[in-house]
């Protein structure tokens, strides 16, 4: 086995131990927001409160819902996909639904917290927004690396520094020469 594809193996590897990482950063972002709106919606129901109440509720469990298991399965996709057959491309729903997730929060979180009568009451909410869009923008962040990091691997091109690009032709890296003949 070459140089080359211990290399690629070794980068792959590593991109599975980090999606490990991501993949129980993600179980513990949508269970948590996930079980207490559904308890609130579920009290809604049983209790009979207003259907302002109600809808309101339901939305946020349907949104927590949706969005959760738009993120679960395409993580799934892009750890099994992505990763086992090197395919940048896989990565992407995770991403959008991700994105989504984000940018909603932030707002929703937003509008709370500039709200006279909102914050009064969702002020906890709206801070569990803003450290969720956090969280969610760093694993944005790893995602738009292992996509790159894949398309590196797929197209077969070393890895190379910006500090490397300006060395001469005959030293790849600043750890790798080759031979002049």
């Amino acid at each position: 086995m070459s140089s080359r594809d211990n290399n690629q193996e070794y980068a792959i590897s590593a991109l599975h131990t980090l999606f490990i990482i991501v993949y129980l950063q993600e179980m513990a972002w949508i269970s948590a927001p996930l079980l207490i709106s559904a308890n609130v919606f579920l009290h809604a129901c049983i209790r009979q409160f207003s259907v302002e109440s109600l809808v309101y509720s339901g939305i946020v469990f349907a949104f927590f819902l949706i969005t959760g298991t738009g993120i679960t399965i395409s993580l799934y996709l892009a750890h099994t996909v992505a990763l086992r057959h090197v395919r940048p491309g896989y990565f992407l729903p995770y991403a959008v639904f991700k994105a989504f997730r984000i940018v909603t929060l932030a707002i929703v979180s937003f509008a709370i917290l500039f709200s006279p009568t909102l914050i009064k009451t969702y002020f906890y909410a709206s801070i569990y927004g803003l450290f969720e869009t956090v969280a969610g923008a760093i694993a944005l962040e790893v995602t738009i690396r292992c996509i790159r990091e894949t398309k590196r691997i797929r197209s077969g091109r070393r890895r190379q520094t910006r500090a490397d690009a300006n060395l001469p032709p005959n030293i790849v890296s600043k750890s790798t020469l080759i031979p002049e003949n």
